[in-house]
């Protein structure tokens, strides 16, 4: 956070919270939500110091169970407005004063007066810095109201809309039956900006299934699950494949080219899926192969061109074409990634150029 020179952001889920209520959500699914907020930025960490804590969630407890995990750390509370004039009554609220340094964010238009809020003599000793960014009128009430109607809102990450529409949370109508057992293993498979990435993918699969008439379903669960095996070590991928004479050891071998194939095999095996339209979407969904189906397609080019990419120079043009010709976009994804290789110094798989070469000539 480049206001107070921040090392890094924690973000911590409440767990119970003394004053509230889940209202839909669980402290699991709350904390799996927020890794799929803020997955992808480096400097933002997800925290479980209050979803793994047993009993009632109180701020003091939380500032302690995190200064001790950072021993020695300068600790700043981001706090809204909004929330300043209960400070006095918080439990133990000298211990919170005494631990940390109050961030205060507007949240109240006008914001409140912080010189009038440190007047006061039961806060003396507070330390409190007003953050000046613009206000955003978020209500999370009007969120779950919006959602109870079957309305995705405005303003939500791609990733936790995907994470909504999955679990069927806050009476949104699910997208897949029983989803919370493969998103808690998932989450905890793989680090977090993977996690987050495979559900921005989910969100991309499901709009292009509607488009290209694609069983939605199918693409999500596998879009879902087409990195389970990513954070696998490579040893651990050979294994797999050797196991079951998936191995081609004339090729190239890489966790690139190795986690869609061992990527199958796990989602069978690790996560009970048995469809095998939806195994081989995730087997093919790096490399690609000749007589693709329209749902390995999907999956493959959700994958490319999903909402937290890092943009590149072609990035929009592949969104758009997948819009409207997914083996053009197959072909472009494929032509680029070869070229990239090519750039590096790197091997190219066989298996890419077999891809682009039956596309082109099933033109």
């Amino acid at each position: 956070m480049a206001y107070a020179a921040l090392d890094k952001v924690l973000f911590v889920p409440s767990g119970r919270h003394p004053n509230k209520t889940s209202e839909g959500a669980d402290a699991e699914q709350r904390y799996q939500m927020t890794v799929a907020a803020i997955g992808s930025n480096k400097r933002y960490v997800p925290s479980r110091v209050e979803t793994d804590k047993p009993g009632i969630s109180y701020t003091a407890d939380t500032l302690t169970l995190i200064q001790n995990q950072y021993f020695g750390s300068a600790l700043f509370l981001i706090l809204g407005d909004d929330k300043l004039p209960s400070l006095d009554g918080w439990y133990h609220r000298d211990s919170v004063i005494s631990q940390c340094t109050f961030l205060i964010v507007p949240r109240q238009n006008p914001p409140l007066d912080l010189s009038a809020v440190l007047s006061g003599a039961s806060l003396t000793g507070a330390r409190m810095e007003a953050v000046p960014m613009k206000l955003h009128d978020v209500s999370g009430c009007v969120i779950r109201q919006s959602l109870k109607r079957g309305v995705m809102p405005d303003g939500i990450p791609t990733a936790v809309q995907a994470y909504i529409a999955l679990s069927g949370l806050y009476g949104y109508a699910p997208l897949i039956a029983n989803a919370a057992p493969i998103l808690t293993q998932l989450c905890q498979a793989l680090p977090p900006r993977r996690f987050a990435h495979s559900l921005n993918v989910c969100y991309t699969a499901a709009e292009l299934a509607d488009i290209h008439g694609v069983d939605k379903q199918k693409a999500v669960l596998a879009a879902l699950l087409h990195d389970c095996a990513k954070a696998f070590p490579e040893e651990t991928m050979r294994s797999i494949l050797q196991a079951r004479g998936m191995r081609n050891g004339q090729a190239p071998e890489s966790n690139a080219t190795m986690h869609g194939p061992a990527g199958s095999v796990v989602a069978q095996e690790a996560y009970g899926i048995h469809d095998p339209d939806i195994l081989k979407a995730i087997r093919v969904h790096t490399l690609g192969e000749p007589r693709m189906s329209a749902l390995d397609m999907v999956v493959f080019i959700a994958d490319t061109t999903e909402p937290g990419r890092v943009l590149h120079n072609r990035l929009e043009e592949l969104r758009s074409l997948s819009r409207t010709n997914l083996p053009a976009a197959i072909a472009l994804s494929l032509t680029l990634t070869a070229q990239r290789l090519k750039a590096n110094g790197a091997q190219i798989h066989p298996s890419l150029y077999k891809t682009i070469q039956w596309i082109e000539n099933t033109k």
